[in-house]
């Protein structure tokens, strides 16, 4: 969507639409059509991302020697539908009952694609994350490097092989999150992924 709620289309189109995929609901989309669906998640990156939220991030996968851009890194979300209103606006009933309905989805992907490391941005997504899957994080030493509010820094692991790190400070929405902020961020991840 644009800044005035209107589907990108074109050249601008970030994802598969029902339109781009000459459909009217998706519970119509054949096998062929799933899979063009698969491809453009895969591309998401090479294609329009959202350079704008997912560039925050990059910093922390460079921390890790990983890169969106590079595809040795990916996009998780607790939820697999993009909301309107957006997630904060939701009413608490609403968000459990989306993320009642897709943790079973994000739980396979975390057990069977091979991922090591699995980064939690913000306050919201620990707490959904820990309460959708019953995981525990210990809090770490927070970071205080600015003369800013301290962000808390946890880690742990989920599903037995997945190292989890997590922070405090959602870095794409936080009020005055600061360049050194990030890169103090990126070096503590780095120093608790190479802890072992």
């Amino acid at each position: 969507m644009d800044s005035q709620g209107r589907l990108l289309d074109g050249e601008a189109r970030r994802l598969a639409t029902l339109k781009s995929l000459k459909l009217d609901q998706l519970e119509n989309a054949t096998p062929a059509l799933a899979e063009t669906i698969a491809e453009e998640c895969a591309e998401y990156f090479e294609r329009n991302p959202y350079r704008k939220w997912f560039d925050q991030l990059e910093v922390m996968l460079n921390s890790l020697d990983a890169s969106y851009y590079k595809r040795t890194a990916c996009h998780l979300d607790l939820v697999q539908w993009a909301t309107e209103p957006k997630w904060g606006g939701l009413s608490s009933e609403v968000r459990c009952q989306l993320m009642g309905e897709d943790a079973a989805f994000l739980a396979e992907q975390l057990k069977s694609e091979g991922i090591r490391f699995l980064l939690l941005n913000g306050r919201s997504v620990i707490k959904h994350f820990t309460e959708a899957f019953g995981t525990h994080l210990l809090e770490l030493e927070p970071l205080c490097d600015d003369g800013r509010a301290a962000t808390r820094v946890f880690s742990g692991l989920a599903f037995n092989h997945v190292r989890v790190i997590g922070w405090s400070t959602n870095l794409q929405s936080s009020f005055g999150v600061t360049t050194a902020r990030r890169h103090s961020l990126a070096n503590r991840i780095a120093e608790i992924a190479s802890a072992k």
